[in-house]
């Protein structure tokens, strides 16, 4: 008996729709690549999603190329800016997961047929590399600040699904690190703990228009990072002031890129009127 077909898709809810390259290189288009080869750019589906800025990021010195002229011929060469850029970014959050604070995101159905766990395991590579947490051809569903996990239709019955989620509880099941993303205000749990299954995803809800194109999948990717705060010792989420102005001065524009490409989160009104960020 051949294997059955099943459908897949990819949750994003950040610099991954609109990145080009990823920070630390963004001369490599690792992260358009990604989307050109990996995903059907032209069918998203709007999902409700419990979403927030919550992850501090300290990128210093930034990556710059600087073209010059050497012995008569032009350079290229990879260097470092001096500048310091903080800024948070999204993160998954359950205290978001209500219906009045949820925020709104994209997921993108997979180009590639998926028959086997093999499949699977390829987008999930292709995907960890756009995102930074591979570190090699057997090490890429986490890292320390992040993981690819998976959501489940639970509506849609196939040998794989199981395989898919036993994959995932061995992989990302790990109790140390779920315990990275619990003790935040309003998040006791994991996000990664649907109903009780480890490692999992318990998302999305979606419009009612595209109810039917979230039914049609079997399951769906997505890169689930870490929350910290600027202080690590402290297990809180960054106030609207510490979001604003952050943005402000963010060179990588990622408050702005987000709304520009209809990526918002529940906060994103009150932090816009007082920052003036879009």
């Amino acid at each position: 008996m051949e294997p059955k077909q099943i459908k897949g898709g990819v949750l994003i809810i950040g610099s991954l729709l609109w990145q080009d390259g990823s920070t630390n290189e963004p001369w490599d288009h690792v992260r358009s690549n990604w989307r050109k080869q990996y995903i059907d750019e032209n069918n998203p589906i709007k999902v409700k999603v419990p979403i927030r800025y919550g992850r501090y990021s300290y990128n210093t010195p930034l990556p710059i190329k600087i073209n010059k002229v050497g012995m008569g011929y032009p350079l290229t060469i990879l260097g470092h800016s001096n500048f310091t850029n903080e800024l948070y970014t999204m993160v998954l959050s359950k205290a978001y997961d209500t219906s009045e604070k949820l925020g709104t995101a994209f997921v993108y159905p997979l180009k590639q047929d998926i028959f086997t766990l093999d499949d699977v395991k390829a987008n999930v590579k292709a995907l960890s590399k756009a995102e930074g947490i591979y570190i090699n051809d057997t090490t890429y569903f986490r890292k320390k600040w992040g993981a690819i996990s998976v959501w489940i239709n639970q509506n849609r019955d196939s040998d794989l699904k199981y395989e898919i989620i036993n994959l995932f509880q061995n992989k990302i099941a790990n109790p140390d690190f779920l315990e990275k993303f619990e003790g935040f205000k309003g998040d006791p749990s994991s996000i990664l703990n649907e109903d009780g299954t480890l490692g999992l995803l318990d998302i999305p809800t979606v419009d009612p228009s595209q109810q039917q194109l979230i039914d049609n999948l079997d399951f769906i990717l997505t890169a689930v990072t870490v929350p910290k705060n600027k202080n690590e010792e402290v297990k809180k989420y960054p106030d609207f002031d510490q979001i604003g102005k952050f943005a402000q001065q963010d060179v990588r524009r990622y408050f702005q890129n987000n709304h520009k490409n209809e990526i918002v989160t529940f906060d994103d009104k009150k932090i816009n009127e007082k920052y003036r960020l879009v």
